[in-house]
């Protein structure tokens, strides 16, 4: 699809391109593919994210944007009212059933601490960010579960590796989807 497109538009550049890739070493090119790959995943999901982002209604969306943040760590919730109504404005994806605050810096630098995140209940898939509960505490990661049953939470921030959370499948602990962060970006698994 996206070699397709490059032909199509640019075949100087698409050639550039596949001579550059023949003059990398064995790290380049696993490198340029798994980019590829990644690209090629985007696309694909793309109408799935943007579905969430251009719903039309007539009378602003109101949702409930929670004031505990979850953390891009583990963070106990908190009892009592922990929410306010939130509108959501234009720019705002329209898809979203609630909002969180992100706190900590292991997603950054796209989801930075203090920022607000809009989450949906659709199906999650490896790649995709979710917000999670685990063993009772709220984080904000990227998921992944292998062949084997191990689930991975895994920072954005590859210098935080130390906030991701593994979840061996005998470890007794629980693990429940909250929702799917909306994102216009794929991101790619970092490397186990």
């Amino acid at each position: 699809m996206i070699t397709g497109m490059l032909l199509v538009f640019r075949p100087n550049e698409a050639m550039k391109i596949a001579k550059d890739y023949s003059s990398l070493d064995s790290w380049g090119r696993t490198a340029v593919r798994e980019l590829v790959s990644t690209e090629k995943q985007r696309c694909e999901d793309e109408p799935r994210f943007m579905e969430d982002t251009q719903l039309v209604t007539f009378e602003p969306k109101v949702i409930n944007r929670y004031l505990e943040p979850s953390a891009a760590g583990i963070a106990a919730p908190v009892e009592g009212k922990d929410f306010e109504p939130y509108e959501l404005g234009p720019d705002d994806p329209q898809g979203a059933a609630y909002a969180i605050r992100v706190q900590g810096d292991s997603m950054e630098p796209d989801f930075p601490d203090g920022s607000t995140v809009f989450v949906n209940h659709d199906a999650i898939v490896n790649g995709d960010i979710g917000v999670f509960c685990v063993d009772g505490g709220t984080v904000i990661k990227q998921y992944y579960r292998d062949p084997f049953g191990m689930t991975y939470l895994f920072s954005l921030n590859r210098k935080r590796a130390d906030a991701d959370v593994p979840i061996y499948p005998s470890s007794g602990q629980t693990v429940i989807c909250q929702g799917r962060v909306i994102t216009k970006r794929r991101y790619p698994l970092p490397r186990l």
